[in-house]
């Protein structure tokens, strides 16, 4: 071989093309480098945004979860109070329900007892009509029958019993 003798050297032209390429590769990596970096620190700066809220957060929810345990106690604590105060008013209706029934049964016991007093009234009054129609006298019951004052007296309906005053109607 003779010296000096290689490879040729390229053509001007294709080494222009090449420096070309080359340089189109570099501005197109320069350009993903840049867009990489921009997007590294959109997401850096994404991320400190979430750190702080997570931070934020951290001091929040610990204060969240003891407002709610202290309002689940507050609940119990009104729901157990209320429960006491169902269970402490219990005999209370057990005593209102024991003598409603008593003053009702008294009720009862009552009118049956002015319909017997008006009976025997009746009865009385019969009596002693038969007694005067067969002449028989007046007796301790003719005092009043004699005496229009105290008969009077005996009829007004301020002094006569409820029982009597019934027949007034």
């Amino acid at each position: 071989m003779q010296p000096g003798s290689g490879p040729l050297p390229p053509h001007p032209s294709a080494l222009e093309e090449e420096l070309e390429l080359q340089h189109r590769d570099m501005q197109r990596f320069l350009a993903e480098n840049r867009h990489m970096i921009d997007e590294n620190v959109m997401l850096e700066r994404e991320l400190s945004a979430v750190k702080d809220e997570m931070h934020r957060l951290s001091q929040v929810i610990p204060k969240m979860r003891a407002d709610n345990e202290a309002q689940v106690r507050e609940y119990i604590d009104r729901g157990m109070k209320l429960e006491a105060d169902l269970r402490s008013t219990e005999p209370l209706r057990r005593q209102f329900e024991y003598e409603k029934k008593a003053n009702t049964e008294l009720v009862e016991q009552n009118q049956n007892m002015e319909k017997n007093l008006i009976s025997m009234a009746r009865e009385i009054e019969k009596l002693r009509a038969e007694k005067v129609g067969r002449g028989l006298g007046a007796g301790a019951y003719g005092m009043m029958n004699g005496n229009t004052e105290m008969r009077t007296h005996f009829h007004s309906s301020a002094i006569k019993p409820s029982y009597l005053r019934a027949y007034d109607k």
